[in-house]
């Protein structure tokens, strides 16, 4: 029997055990490599699109500086949302600010009070409203909120007393940390034509591809 030799290479496996690289399978060698190979590719390309972003809101931030100095009012502050379009008003980049919100422990006192409401309407309770609350309360560890939930929660005018004091203890619960900034990308061909927004999406960029749903 040949003596197998170690190099004293290792690889981690999925245990965070230590394997030498010899008793690896060459497929799981080839497959790890492939994964490695493609994950370099995608973080230089993260890297990247990082980099792009900066600048398009170092370039947004130097147009308002000159906007504010052309019409003489440097005392205005950055717009949040805006959009910035070219001469022919065939291309624009939409920039749109939504604030971070955090809910404190009142928040719980208001969870229940709506849900309250919720029950005692029964079936009288629209669908909609009831698919907002459940999901404005899926908050993370950190009390963190979808704002488009809570801010379509508050939309509703409803006169319950039950409901008003819950959207009240919802508002006293709201803390700001800070904002999220999106950048939006639209062209069109020409004045009449309809807007497209560049994808900039990594996993939907390039051709559709059919999707087969197993029933």
């Amino acid at each position: 029997m040949v003596k197998k030799e170690f190099s004293g290479k290792v690889m981690i496996n999925s245990r965070g055990n230590e394997v030498p690289v010899e008793m690896v399978r060459k497929d799981h060698l080839k497959r790890d490599r492939v994964v490695d190979k493609i994950f370099g590719k995608a973080k230089s390309f993260e890297s990247k699109m990082n980099i792009a972003k900066e600048k398009i809101f170092d370039d947004v931030n130097s147009f308002q500086k000159f906007w504010r100095k052309y019409h003489k009012s440097e005392k205005v502050e950055d717009l949040n949302n805006l959009t910035l379009s070219n001469y022919a008003n065939t291309k624009r980049v939409v920039i749109k600010t939504n604030d971070i919100i955090q809910l404190d422990d009142t928040r719980q006192l208001a969870e229940a009070k709506i849900k309250s409401c919720l029950k005692k309407w029964g079936q009288n309770a629209h669908p909609f409203l009831k698919q907002v609350v459940d999901e404005l309360f899926k908050t993370n560890k950190e009390g963190l909120v979808n704002v488009t939930d809570l801010r379509a929660l508050k939309q509703y005018e409803i006169n319950d007393p039950e409901w008003v004091e819950a959207m009240d203890l919802l508002s006293k619960s709201e803390t700001p940390i800070g904002k999220r900034q999106y950048i939006i990308l639209q062209e069109r061909v020409n004045q009449n034509a309809k807007w497209k927004t560049l994808n900039l999406n990594f996993s939907s960029a390039g051709k559709e591809e059919e999707v087969q749903v197993q029933e």
